[in-house]
């Protein structure tokens, strides 16, 4: 015996739900052959044949949308990892100790403040007193004494 499930659930007659099938087969790419699905016009594509819930067009924009979604996170992803191998470059220090020669970071940029005639610098920051590197090198000036 013949159901439509879509003219059941739309309050249609039971002489009317039980006089065809919504597809002519089981298969889902088969011919609909219910008259309230072929008669009813689809809100998005003002198309006949289909529901919203099934507009090929809907889905189409659907998918265009998900891919263009899915592009963005990768473009995303690809400049965070290649903004991450640049820091990671900076990061990495060369184990050649002549490479500090050609570092071009030096410090002759900066303008050095104007020597005045007559002014005596402060020499308070500066060290006046030789490094002591350890104990023997502090008893070393009481050696000559003896």
């Amino acid at each position: 015996m013949p159901y439509c499930a879509v003219c059941h659930k739309a309050g249609q007659p039971e002489s009317v739900y039980t006089s065809h099938f919504v597809r002519q087969t089981p298969h889902k790419d088969s011919p609909v052959t219910c008259p309230l699905i072929l008669n009813n016009e689809c809100k998005h594509c003002m198309r006949t044949g289909h529901f919203a819930s099934g507009c090929p067009l809907l889905r189409k924009e659907a998918r265009e949308r998900r891919q263009e979604q899915c592009n963005q996170r990768k473009r995303k992803f690809e400049q965070e990892e290649a903004r991450a191998k640049e820091q990671q470059k900076v990061r990495q220090a060369s184990k050649n100790p002549f490479d500090a020669l050609n570092d071009d970071s030096s410090d002759d940029d900066e303008p050095e403040a104007p020597v005045q005639e007559g002014v005596v610098p402060n020499l308070e920051s500066k060290r006046h007193f030789p490094r002591l590197i350890n104990w023997a090198a502090m008893d070393s000036d009481s050696e000559g004494e003896e």
